[in-house]
Order: structure tokens, then C-alpha cells, then sequence
């Protein structure tokens, strides 16, 4: 969405309000989660475990710490896993590069989401939603970090992007079989341009304050979407 859009619709979103809660929700994140935590402030019930640079494979080691005293404790729980932004690339000094092998840095996220859902699935009482990875720009991150080329980075960016749309789409396939989804969180990044015609699409990085983290306005709107599935997955009408 241009800024203008996004501003308009969030006057527009609905406030979600928290109901008695069957299941205890738990989000697992990076650091992209503290500025949409404080979005969701309307839902305190919410547990925000958040790492910076945290990947795929701490959350699933902390999974496998923790899954069995949350379950003593909350009896049912409900784990929103919101990772992958730091699975493919790697950061040297100040700047992210994506992965020298990112073919196997794909292959073991993969993995580690299926050592997850055989983990979980040893739990009757605890579930399981995969939140979809956004959009970030390396060229981006590497501009506002000072970087004498970062137009270099363009090549990269776009790899990504194939990446964080294909592991999105297996996320979606993860979800469904686990009879639950999630907010289409990218959905609110594009950007569309009319131009001969013929409408063009494009991710909006202004609304990302370096490429990476959500700014103010997409924090607001990412946090409304994301309550909003964290109420309706755990609301004692709703969850399954």
C-alpha cells in the first residue's frame, strides 16, 4: 500500500478486544516483533518471546525446552511462530548478505518446521499457527547502514523474494493442514501502479524504516491482523 492507503485504513480497522481465552497464545519472533508487540497491548493475554537475530532453529530448541512446563502451566497453548527473516542471510559486521549456501539454509528451515510440527503434535493440548515471513531489502538495510554500493544488493533482494514467496506459500499448506491460518502480513507492502493500462505491482519499502523492521504505520496495521488471529484462534468459541 502507498503510506497515504495504509493510513487510511488503519482508522479503519477495527479495535479487537480480548475475550476469556481457552488457549494461552504465544508469539516467537526476532526482533521485527517488538515494535508490533506494543500494537498489541489490547491483547495482554499474548507472551512475546522475542530474540534478536533469533532464527527458526532457536525457536525450535526453546520449543523443545519449553513445551512441556507451558503445557503444566497453561494446560492449552497456542504458539504463533514468526521467524524466517534471519534463516537466509547472514550478517557480517553491520550488513545482511543472503546465505553463501541458501539452497541449504532453505532445506534446513524446512526441516526444522517439520521437527517443530512432530514436536507439537506430541502434545494434544498445544498447537501451532506459522505466521508468513515479510518482505525485507537487503539493499535497503545496506543504504541506511552507510554502504558505499548498495545498489549491489539488488541481485540478492530479488532471490530473496522468490524465497520468502515460495516458503510462504508452504507456510500456508502448514497451516491449512493444521486447521488454522494466518494474516496475509505482505498483502500490506504491496503497492499497486497503474501505468499504460497495465497494473503493476511493488513492494513498498518506505513502510519498512530500514529494509527490515516495520515502521510505525505497518506495525500498527500488522499488529491489528495478527490480534485479530491470535483472538479468533484462542477464543474459547473458536479454537479447535
Amino acid at each position: 500500500m502507498s503510506v497515504k492507503k495504509l493510513e487510511r485504513s488503519i482508522e479503519q480497522i477495527p479495535r479487537v478486544t480480548a475475550r476469556n481465552l481457552e488457549y494461552k497464545p504465544i508469539v516467537l519472533t526476532d526482533s521485527k516483533g517488538w515494535s508490533v508487540r506494543r500494537e498489541c497491548r489490547n491483547v495482554p493475554q499474548v507472551q512475546w518471546e522475542i530474540l534478536n537475530g533469533g532464527t527458526t532453529e532457536h525457536y525450535y530448541n526453546w520449543i523443545r525446552r519449553n513445551i512441556a512446563s507451558l503445557q503444566r502451566r497453561h494446560n492449552k497453548v497456542r504458539l504463533f511462530l514468526w521467524t524466517g527473516t534471519c534463516d537466509f542471510t547472514t550478517k557480517v559486521n553491520k550488513f545482511i548478505y543472503l546465505s553463501d549456501d541458501v539452497d541449504e539454509a532453505v532445506k534446513k528451515y524446512r526441516n526444522l518446521l517439520d521437527q517443530i510440527e512432530k514436536t507439537v503434535s506430541d502434545y494434544n493440548k498445544v498447537k501451532i499457527t506459522f505466521l508468513p515471513i515479510p518482505h525485507l531489502s537487503i539493499e535497503k538495510w545496506a543504504l541506511t547502514k552507510g554502504h558505499r554500493d548498495s545498489a549491489s544488493f539488488k541481485e540478492e533482494d530479488k532471490k530473496l523474494k522468490e524465497i520468502i514467496d515460495t516458503e510462504n506459500k508452504q507456510l500456508r499448506t502448514r497451516n491449512q493442514n493444521g486447521s488454522t491460518y494466518a494474516p496475509n502480513l505482505n498483502a500490506d507492502l504491496v503497492r499497486s501502479r497503474s501505468k499504460n493500462g497495465k497494473q503493476r505491482y511493488s513492494i513498498n519499502l518506505n513502510l519498512l524504516k530500514d529494509g527490515v523492521h516495520p515502521g510505525v504505520n505497518i506495525s500498527k496495521v500488522w499488529g491489528a491482523n495478527i490480534s485479530r488471529c491470535i483472538v479468533d484462534q484462542c477464543s474459547q468459541n473458536n479454537a479447535h
